[in-house]
């Protein structure tokens, strides 16, 4: 009868000492799923500062852009007008010169 009670309880704390490794296995794997959830919600924090400041960044080169779209068509306006203007003294000069190669002959 002891025999049995001592076996029983062997069995017993087997199938315990069973349970509890198994108990602690879920406990260190439900720590390191707490650790990755942890970290990646810190990524997703860093994530979405990056996307603000890369918005920023982007609106500001936006800006630059028309910027310099508006500078690009001043200074087109401004080389036609004085491409016109040379076009207009070439002209005069040729005329001059055709009036001294008349007087001269």
């Amino acid at each position: 009868m002891m025999m049995e009670r001592d076996k029983c309880r062997g069995f017993l704390d087997n199938h315990l000492q069973s349970k509890d490794v198994g108990i602690t296995m879920l406990e260190l794997q439900l720590s390191k799923k707490k650790a990755v959830m942890k970290e990646s919600k810190k990524e997703r924090g860093r994530l979405g500062l990056n996307l603000i400041q890369s918005s920023f960044e982007l609106k500001a080169l936006r800006y630059d852009f028309n910027d310099c779209q508006e500078d690009a068509k001043y200074n087109h306006d401004k080389f036609i007008h004085v491409q016109a203007k040379l076009v207009d003294k070439i002209e005069k000069y040729k005329g001059l010169n055709k009036k001294c190669l008349m007087m001269k002959s």
